[in-house]
């Protein structure tokens, strides 16, 4: 914090000598400072930890403890170290002086003192030390949005580099200690030097590429922004570097990724040939080459999580973490700790430290799972976060910067929820940079034989059959069977229903969800049943094929059924669920 009157500055005096203390006392108490004495050596050390005094005077002749022995050992004290220390004392000779330098002194007062002397001293040093906090803020404040920024940032003067952020450590190879001091050019081929010499001078702030040169030698495509300005009365240079290699890799693997899809159906471990799906692989193609926001949409069962990590590992962050946060399991008196972790006496119980989503997922992806759950007010501290990537653990008096990839999924509808109030406005559209929709199964019918394929004879249900032997043929009237279905449960159902087949080797009624095979409208109800029966019949159903689509969450079943949810709970006791 950055004071800006005499009231709000601290200063420690230690001198054993009383006439040398009335008279600063005097002196400063008239200037307005808070002033604090301590008589000797010992006195000086607990008090400077006490108070946190903006500068100390210290007097070197004293009993106990000697003024450079107290200096050296503030030094070493992180908490103390950067109080800047004016040594007092009646001392003349140079060595004398040269020892409280060699200590950590910042400046000498020479005794018997002189007003304007003490004075002047007293200013340059405070000045300097609002100089350098002021240094220290805006360095924090360039850490803090750099490390939200994906892009490579250095920054640097007359060639040399003075601030790097952590995407430049990924890119170059380079730690940021390493970096700061570098020539510029070191990270750049030799003979791209004189191209971005002519870059530098034209100051167009246009992108261009070269050839870069990492720590272990080896070379990658670099896309290069510049952009100069003043800096304290200087100029500066910010450098911006995207790592492009990585990019043509994946644009030349999304290349290879589509001509496997035409000829197998297969788009990395999801699969359908139908212009429904092949419009989702264009869309998570997109969203793989970009490092926006991401919000994916579709019924329950359509495979949102799976869309969600084939983004990510086709994305630049795949090395990193990928980290799954389910808003319906998050109560909201626990949202800010289970997703911004807490500090430890934060509340009763915090016995230690607790990283969340975001502390787990820095440099990653974080995949928020039915973001639909989450209440306004929990969506506005989300939102935060998700504009300047700031958060604030629980019980902690620091802001912290996440650089992390958001990708967020819901199964419910969202225009109905921005209607309803359910879902803000801003929330949303902060999280609609990339939208992809998942059509149900029963929109894209014509992926079912592949999908009874790829299950009968993938790892999730052969090791899984403890019977041995080859899959069950599909046979046609199977076939028939399957996709005579709507799938209310999408192909989360048609797996388990799969898997019913794969250990009876046919498949009867009762393996589908509910007890009936449906016709394409509506389920297979009995002729002879009366009115009453047969509406009963519907009615249990209905309501289980929407609790599946809602993943077994009666209250929002409620809603979609626009029933209470006491009215809910009664029918589903009288059909015995």
């Amino acid at each position: 914090m950055i004071k800006h009157n005499n009231n709000d500055i601290n200063i420690l005096v230690a001198d054993d000598d009383r006439n040398s203390l009335g008279f600063l006392f005097k002196t400063l108490e008239e200037l307005n400072y808070r002033i604090f004495v301590a008589e000797n050596g010992k006195n000086a050390l607990r008090l400077a930890r006490q108070v946190n005094p903006d500068i100390i005077l210290l007097d070197v002749m004293m009993p106990d403890i000697n003024g450079f022995e107290v200096c050296r050992r503030l030094k070493a004290d992180p908490e103390t170290a950067r109080i800047p220390i004016v040594f007092m004392t009646a001392l003349t000779e140079t060595v004398d002086k040269l020892k409280g330098f060699d200590a950590g002194g910042a400046d000498y007062i020479t005794k018997p003192f002189d007003c304007d002397e003490l004075t002047a001293r007293l200013q340059t040093q405070l000045n300097i030390q609002r100089l350098q906090t002021e240094v220290r803020q805006e360095r924090d404040r360039f850490r803090r949005l750099s490390e939200a920024a994906s892009e490579g940032i250095v920054i640097y003067d007359r060639e040399y580099i003075t601030e790097a952020n952590r995407a430049a450590e990924n890119i170059t190879g380079y730690s940021i200690t390493e970096l700061t001091g570098r020539n510029i050019f070191d990270l750049f081929q030799p003979e791209s030097h004189d191209f971005i010499r002519d870059k530098m001078r034209d100051r167009n702030e246009q992108a261009y590429q070269v050839r870069g040169m990492k720590k272990d030698g080896g070379t990658t495509v670099l896309k290069i922004r510049e952009k100069t300005m003043p800096y304290q009365e200087n100029e500066i240079s910010i450098l911006t570097m995207n790592d492009l290699s990585y990019k043509k890799a994946l644009e030349q693997e999304n290349r290879e990724l589509r001509l496997s899809l035409v000829q197998a159906g297969r788009f990395g471990d999801m699969v359908g040939i139908s212009p429904a799906m092949k419009k989702v692989y264009e869309n998570i193609t997109r969203a793989s080459e970009s490092d926006e926001t991401v919000i994916i949409t579709g019924e329950t069962g359509t495979g949102k999580e799976l869309a969600a990590r084939m983004i990510f590992k086709k994305s630049m962050r795949h090395k990193q973490a990928f980290i799954t946060a389910n808003c319906a399991s998050v109560p909201e008196a626990l949202f800010e700790s289970q997703f911004f972790g807490y500090r430890k006496g934060a509340f009763t119980g915090a016995d230690d430290d607790m990283s969340g989503f975001f502390d787990r997922a820095d440099g990653g992806t974080l995949f928020i799972d039915e973001i639909g759950e989450l209440k306004p007010v929990m969506q506005a501290k989300l939102l935060r976060v998700l504009e300047n990537g700031e958060y604030t653990p629980a019980g902690s008096p620091d802001t912290r910067t996440a650089d992390v990839r958001i990708i967020a999924a819901t199964n419910r509808d969202i225009r109905t929820m921005l209607a309803k109030g359910d879902m803000r406005a801003d929330f949303f559209h902060r999280l609609n940079v990339i939208g992809i929709t998942l059509p149900p199964l029963r929109q894209r019918k014509l992926d079912i034989p592949l999908l009874a394929e790829y299950f009968l004879t993938s790892e999730p249900l052969t090791g899984k059959n403890k019977s041995g032997g080859a899959p069950p043929a599909i046979s046609d009237k199977v076939l028939r069977q399957l996709h005579s279905y709507t799938w209310p449960g999408n192909v989360r159902e048609l797996f388990n229903v799969l898997r019913r087949y794969r250990q009876n080797g046919n498949l009867n009624n009762e393996d589908f969800m509910p007890a009936a095979v449906e016709t394409e409208d509506v389920p297979f109800i009995k002729d002879d049943l009366s009115l009453g029966k047969a509406v009963k019949v519907f009615e249990q159903y209905y309501i289980k094929r929407i609790l599946d689509r809602c993943g077994g969450k009666k209250k929002q079943a409620a809603e979609v059924l626009e029933v209470n949810r006491r009215t809910l709970y009664n029918k589903l006791k009288a059909d015995g669920k």
